[in-house]
């Protein structure tokens, strides 16, 4: 059998993906600027640059443009001067400040996004290449630059783009220093953790985990150390916003405060697997909600929490194979293609269609594939297990596999990675050699 060159060798133990030297600049400025011109073509040609918050098709880009406005205006975090906890405070906050600059006018927010969505593309390269190599690198960055929602959400005035962004960043910073046992980039770990909390509240749960799984790759006497730092970086970050919560509540409210209807939203009788909310045709426990944000008036909001919390439980005890086949529907919404809430039926492309289908087959294989180096992509790992058991809890629709799509990506390139290694070795042995002496 022909042996493989030197550079092409697994070594003992398996290849351990890591590259050395710096990041090449060529791809880096490639998925930066192929990010660029397929967010300008889908934004121009799908959404429209000067379209309204209130045509777009999420009502949550309505409800961020009415926050930043009230922000804009001095009326504070709120619907018309009254506080409220039902949104994370960031991307409205990200959104009021373009409105200081620019006014509120959502072409220019569109624009930031799509260079905030190119600049994800090669953010991701960056972090992934020194510890994965070019090929996953490059596959995981080019997909995120070419793939149809991520392109369609960075024209819309929403979360993910953000998010994503943000993401990007913890990504590069804890690939690059996880197993130093340097304080530093766990305490920044913590804030950039934060920042994504309070653009995305479910984050919350899983920075903590984040910080475990960082500092369980750096020495046994610096564990407990590092992972001390991710955390105070979480409290500072998010722990000026939840005192504002308890001031406005008198509440714990550590980022987002209408969990209890979100969670009953996504699963009563009707919801099959998407959102529906408390009116007089979905309602059965009782008074209908009469305060802002599908609150009672009378009651405090963590009674208000615990009335729909009691709702869904009951739900949940009484007819149990409706809920499992809930939890299937919002797995096939997440999936699939569908809304979270209720409206018209997503108009996609066959070609996005297929794309999506085949970068999902390819995700399914690299998750796979990569069960026996669960250490080194254990980041993602946790991305997609927690991404998923949110939805599983709450609800399902298309925009939240943008929570999940960095894990997605990167396991289609270790799928890629792993065909693109066999089909070389296949070559190199040349096709009379069949593996024998």
């Amino acid at each position: 059998m022909r042996k493989l060159p030197a550079c092409q060798r697994e070594p003992r133990g398996g290849s351990s993906w890591e590259a050395g030297g710096r990041p090449p600049a060529a791809w880096i400025l490639a998925v930066f600027v192929g990010a660029l011109l397929v967010r300008a073509m889908v934004v121009g040609g799908w959404v429209g640059w000067r379209t309204a918050p209130e045509a777009e098709p999420s009502s949550d880009g309505r409800i961020y443009h009415r926050l930043a406005v009230s922000l804009l205006h001095g009326q504070g975090f709120g619907w018309d001067g009254v506080p409220t906890v039902s949104a994370p405070p960031l991307y409205p906050l990200f959104l009021a400040a373009v409105y200081r600059v620019a006014g509120p006018d959502p072409q220019v927010v569109r624009v930031l996004q799509v260079l905030l969505s190119a600049l994800t593309a090669a953010l991701l390269f960056h972090g992934l290449w020194r510890r994965y190599g070019t090929t996953v690198a490059g596959t995981a960055a080019g997909l995120w630059a070419i793939h149809p929602l991520a392109a369609l959400v960075s024209g819309l005035l929403l979360t993910e783009t953000l998010f994503n962004l943000l993401l990007a960043g913890i990504v590069a910073l804890a690939l690059k220093t996880r197993g130093t046992g340097r304080m530093g980039p766990a305490l920044v770990l913590g804030l950039v953790g934060g920042l994504v909390s309070l653009t995305r509240s479910f984050f919350l749960g899983l920075a903590p985990f984040i910080s475990v799984w960082f500092a369980a790759g750096a020495p046994a006497g610096r564990r407990l150390a590092l992972l001390a730092a991710g955390l105070v970086g979480l409290a500072v970050t998010v722990g000026p916003w939840t005192l504002r919560n308890f001031w406005v509540t008198g509440a714990f409210v550590p980022v987002q405060g209408n969990t209890g209807v979100m969670l009953w939203a996504g699963n009563n009788p009707q919801a099959d697997g998407g959102m529906v909310f408390p009116s007089r045709l979905t309602w059965a426990g009782g008074a209908l909600p009469d305060g802002p944000d599908y609150t009672w008036r009378g009651l405090s909001l963590s009674e208000t929490n615990a009335r729909y919390l009691r709702e869904v439980s009951r739900w949940v005890r009484e007819d149990p194979v409706a809920a499992t086949a809930n939890v299937l529907a919002k797995l096939r919404r997440l999936f699939g293609f569908a809304r979270a809430g209720e409206g018209p039926a997503l108009q996609i492309p066959w070609g996005a269609r297929w794309a999506h289908w085949a970068i999902l087959g390819m995700a399914s294989a690299g998750f796979v594939l990569g069960l026996h180096r669960v250490r080194e992509l254990g980041l993602f790992y946790l991305l997609l297990a927690y991404g998923v058991l949110t939805v599983v809890v709450f609800s399902g629709g298309t925009r939240y596999l943008m929570s999940i799509l960095v894990g997605l990506l990167v396991f289609a390139a270790v799928a890629a990675e792993w065909l693109l290694r066999r089909g070389a070795a296949a070559v190199l042995r040349g096709p009379g050699d069949k593996g024998g002496r």
